[in-house]
């Protein structure tokens, strides 16, 4: 931003995630995950989302920028069926920076939860 008294001051964007549909999913993975926000689409950032608990994290790439404002995750294989875990959207630069972005721009991740499905036997 520049002032008229020549003062220069600089100004960033950062994206912004805020809800994530659905909020659970297969532990067999194969699903997509769609993430909602704004500022979600820049083709110099690669986006990942993080499944997480405790020391067990699994990344899945973003496979679909549909717009601004939502991305795609496959959901991931997870090795615990019915574990409640986090998720988190980072972003990582040509560079190599990595930014971890929460859900609504706070330090919140959130909720996401993994279920064995059962098969029908007949």
């Amino acid at each position: 931003v520049a002032y008229s008294t020549g003062l220069v001051l600089p100004f960033e964007f950062y994206p912004v995630w805020t809800n994530i549909f659905p909020t659970s999913a297969s532990a067999l993975g194969g699903d997509i995950v769609t993430v909602y926000g704004v500022g979600l689409l820049d083709t110099s950032v690669r986006y990942e989302c993080v499944f997480s608990v405790q020391a067990t994290q699994v990344r899945s790439f973003v496979n679909e920028a549909v717009d601004a404002s939502e991305v795609r995750c496959p959901v991931p294989l997870w090795p615990n069926a019915s574990s409640n875990v986090e998720v988190q959207v980072i972003s990582i630069l040509s560079s190599g920076n990595t930014t971890i972005y929460y859900l609504d721009g706070t330090l919140t991740p959130a909720a996401f939860g993994f279920f064995l499905v059962q098969e029908e036997v007949l």
